[in-house]
């Protein structure tokens, strides 16, 4: 049985995309830390460390810890693991945020507190995605990442693209970048490893610019004769977990999967129907590619107002649902979303917001998306961009967990809800920062589907006054401001 500790549930969701593309291992993802790492009663009453013998698996645990302080998400981390340990996992990886947001060093001194043995081999590229390190530097399409967006995230900006320097600087372990030969890293690699675990290193960061690279990295670190804890952003743990033993040939004679399929394709995940989409995201990326969403299917961007939002997320709900079930009736697409501008105080772009406020608005945002979910006629799925968002949503909903079985692009994973109130419903979850401006057309092209008017619920005398304009899906102004006590819209390409 294989363990992973993610800061956030979009980028664990990524990886067991990634694991179960790379090895067919389908991946759970825990929404609830605290029942993985609260003590089992006897190892012999816990029946996911009797697994641990069986077929191979993957169990993730997310641990919410982005943008908590440091000394918080180092101690987070160091119980997930543990709790990962004493129900059966042997193998172990540390997933990062693929451009360095968040406490990556806290969280790594937390990884090795609980496995005090293990060298950290740190793989921070993600050749797919555009993620590339050269020197030590993480690099993001070519573009060294103090220039890109990353660098003024709003929430948990990055200071420093040199990946070893930045985990020092954060956890005050003896990190050590190793660089490549003129021929890259060669098969003296396992050794050279070994030799610097024997001198107290804890751990070593190694360059990748292509996925044979990443290729080439896991099938040597999976020689090293010490215990790795693999940490990257998904690519690197999944090929070092294809070429363990436990996975088989199959799984090492597999290369990097497949690009996802062609627009003339839709890649399997269920059938066409009506879909939500619920974007928390405040990234511009974020906003550019639902602007382009809007733009090929002509729905409002539907957004409560951020004081009614926090203060009455059901209320808001009640207000919203005539014009998301109009949507999906007209459409077979709604979409919900932050209001950007009220959360980074009155501006668009430039703004920040902490951590615990941030968070605030996920939760409140996820209670009024589970609200329309249940009350909606049945979804395909649910579009779920922000990995608080997702989790918020995922947890309103009553699910324990997510189960991932696909990855849909390259950070995009696709998986359904476990447990709850709509145990089974389909989800597709990505990060802000994830893909290009149209990528959600993409995802939906083939999925979206209108719903069937004769399931849909009568909204006689609730929410909204339909009289409204604002309160009418796909023919709000564009140009007009938000109404005081009425939900805010925005149709782009009208």
């Amino acid at each position: 049985m294989f363990g992973l500790v993610a800061d956030d549930v979009t980028g664990a969701n990524a990886t067991a995309a990634r694991v179960a593309a790379r090895t067919g291992i389908p991946g759970r993802v825990v929404l609830d830390p605290g029942t993985w790492t609260a003590p089992a009663a006897t190892d012999d009453a816990d029946p996911l460390a009797a697994a641990a013998d069986a077929e191979p698996s993957l169990h993730v645990v997310p641990t919410h810890s982005r943008t908590v302080e440091p000394a918080e998400a180092r101690r987070r981390v160091r119980t997930a693991f543990l709790g990962l340990r004493r129900r059966g996992c042997r193998r172990f990886g540390k997933r990062i945020d693929s451009t360095l947001r968040g406490n990556l060093g806290a969280e790594l001194a937390g990884a090795l507190d609980a496995l005090p043995g293990h060298l950290a081999v740190v793989v921070a590229a993600f050749p797919a995605s555009g993620r590339a390190t050269v020197a030590g530097r993480l690099r993001i399409h070519g573009v060294p990442l103090l220039d890109t967006e990353a660098a003024r995230d709003p929430v948990t900006p990055v200071t420093d693209d040199d990946v070893a320097r930045l985990l020092v600087a954060q956890s005050g372990l003896d990190v050590r970048y190793l660089p490549p030969g003129p021929a890259g890293y060669g098969d003296d690699l396992p050794e050279r490893l070994a030799r610097l675990h024997g001198a107290g290193v804890r751990a070593v960061v190694l360059d990748a610019t292509t996925d044979d690279d990443v290729e080439t990295l896991a099938a040597l670190v999976a020689r090293a004769p010490v215990p790795v804890l693999a940490v990257d952003p998904g690519p690197f743990f999944a090929a070092w977990l294809a070429h363990q033993p436990e996975v088989g040939a199959a799984g090492a004679g597999t290369r990097t999967p497949p690009a996802p399929a062609a627009a003339t394709t839709p890649p399997p995940l269920r059938e066409r129907g009506p879909w939500l989409v619920v974007a928390g995201s405040l990234t511009t990326l974020t906003d550019r590619q639902l602007a382009a969403l809007c733009r090929r299917w002509p729905v409002a961007r539907l957004r409560a107002p951020l004081d009614q939002l926090l203060a009455d997320p059901e209320g808001c709900a009640a207000t919203l649902l005539p014009a998301v079930n109009a949507a999906l009736e007209r459409w077979g697409l709604a979409v919900v979303e932050t209001d950007r501008r009220q959360v980074l105080g009155g501006t668009q772009t430039g703004g920040s917001v902490s951590g615990g406020a941030a968070q605030r608005v996920a939760h409140a945002l996820g209670r009024m998306a589970a609200q329309l979910t249940e009350r909606l006629p049945p979804l395909a799925g649910l579009v779920l961009t922000g990995g608080d968002t997702a989790a918020a949503v995922a947890t309103a909903l009553g699910a324990g967990g997510l189960r991932i079985t696909s990855e849909l692009a390259p950070l995009v994973a696709g998986g359904s809800l476990e447990g709850g109130r709509r145990s089974g419903l389909a989800v597709i979850t990505k990060g802000g920062l994830v893909g290009d401006d149209h990528l959600l057309i993409r995802l939906l092209e083939h999925r979206v589907g209108r719903a069937d008017p004769a399931t849909a619920p009568s909204h006689a005398g609730e929410g909204a006054d339909r009289s409204d304009p604002r309160a009418r899906a796909g023919s709000s102004d564009p140009g007009a401001g938000p109404v005081p006590g009425r939900l805010t819209t925005e149709v782009q390409g009208r």
